[in-house]
């Protein structure tokens, strides 16, 4: 998980450090997430909500937090708590039942590992050019 946080911060240039008050419950991010994509704001959401959790230390588990992101990322706070947001964040993971499929398979290119987050989204593409 480090590794992935690091590569996060080096994409985002900002300085990693671990939050105080980690760990949090997570199910109302990932509900920003999937309203993010739905609304077309993931590109604002990710790094938004990246920074104020491993660079600047921000209590995301509380409500007035979390309405300060999604509002500083286009996102209107109500839209997490819609059903089909519940129900599509239940559907890519059930804990207590059958999980389905979160992470895709790692890769190494050079040595190094690359999850299918790292992968899509920052820097596999480099890597594969300095190897070659």
């Amino acid at each position: 998980m480090m590794l992935e946080l690091d590569r996060w911060a080096r994409h985002y240039d900002v300085e990693m450090k671990m939050n105080p008050h980690f760990p949090f419950n997570t199910i109302r991010l990932m509900r920003g997430a999937v309203a993010a994509l739905r609304q077309e704001r993931f590109a604002e959401y990710h790094p938004r909500m990246f920074r104020a959790v491993w660079s600047e230390g921000r209590n995301v588990g509380k409500e007035e937090t979390l309405r300060e992101m999604l509002e500083s990322s286009g996102i209107d706070p109500a839209s997490i708590d819609g059903d089909e947001i519940k129900k599509r964040v239940a559907r890519q993971y059930r804990p207590g039942g059958r999980p389905r499929c979160v992470r895709s398979a790692d890769f190494l290119c050079d040595t190094a590992r690359y999850s299918g987050a790292t992968i899509d989204s920052i820097s596999f593409e480099d890597a594969l050019k300095r190897a070659a």
